[in-house]
């Protein structure tokens, strides 16, 4: 009887440990993502607290600095005017939306180059929003693409402006709006050839420019303007890069026009049949 008796207290034990288990395991995902706000047209860092709200017209500063799955505001309610915005490191998160009706300047903190690498929520700048721009040429900040995403910009008065390099990896890009890019930095990345790189425009009417402003530029993969307009000069020298991108081995680049997409060469017609790519 005493060994009978003792069987339930251990099963009883046995089940009450693995049950706290996924107790433990829930507790250790509770993270999540959060938004930030910028609070200041102070020229200020991303590693100073005070410089974040955690609500748009918030007075609660974050306790952590932003991470890969958080969205960052610039700027919070009422917060507008001339901003530079600094980072102190390289910075992953998800994405970027722009409101603040004055200029916004996203630079490195120093001479030293930073890397920011956005996520799937890709850049939004709003329709009221003033001009943007990311990189400068002495504080040099690069910006990798860390997934396909989409940047769009709804301002038609103010552009978007990336002044250092961008790499996309493997990651496709599309451009959406009716705003203005301006990507003057060196494009790099790998999208497989044959498939489509870059993508401006989201169909008829779409409005959407992009400029592409640098003649170094070595991604690959195809260009699809869809329904938006590319500008570019070209380069008539050989090589394998131009500023429709760089060339692989024998196999060149397609650019497709479609739902009204336009492709402007502010060098001449024949430079870009010399290029062929």
């Amino acid at each position: 009887m005493k060994h009978s008796a003792k069987k339930p207290t251990i099963l009883s034990r046995s089940i009450a440990f693995a049950l706290s288990l996924p107790i433990v395991a829930s507790t250790s995902q509770q993270a999540s993502a959060a938004t930030y706000f910028w609070d200041t047209t102070t020229t200020g860092s991303w590693n100073t607290l005070t410089n974040w709200w955690t609500t748009a017209g918030g007075t609660t500063n974050p306790t952590v600095i932003p991470s890969a799955a958080d969205t960052l505001t610039f700027n919070g309610t009422a917060v507008n005017g001339a901003t530079i915005s600094q980072l102190d490191a390289n910075y992953s998160i998800t994405g970027m939306v722009f409101n603040n009706t004055g200029t916004t300047l996203i630079d490195s903190n120093s001479a030293t180059t930073r890397v920011l690498t956005l996520g799937t929520g890709g850049i939004t700048v709003a329709s009221g929003a003033g001009a943007v721009t990311i990189g400068d040429a002495t504080n040099v900040t690069n910006i990798t693409l860390g997934a396909t995403q989409t940047w769009t910009n709804n301002s038609t008065t103010n552009a978007l402006t990336v002044v250092n390099g961008l790499t996309m990896a493997a990651n496709p890009l599309i451009f959406a709006g009716a705003g203005a890019f301006n990507l003057n930095g060196v494009i790099s990345g790998t999208v497989a050839t044959g498939t489509t790189a870059l993508t401006i425009g989201t169909g008829a009417g779409s409005g959407t420019t992009v400029t592409l402003g640098n003649t170094a530029n070595s991604f690959t993969g195809n260009i699809a303007v869809n329904g938006g307009t590319l500008i570019s000069a070209y380069a008539s020298a050989a090589g394998a890069t131009s500023f429709l991108g760089g060339q692989i081995g024998t196999v060149y680049r397609t650019i497709s026009l479609t739902n009204g997409g336009t492709y402007q060469n502010t060098a001449t017609f024949k430079e870009c049949l010399n290029k062929a790519a």
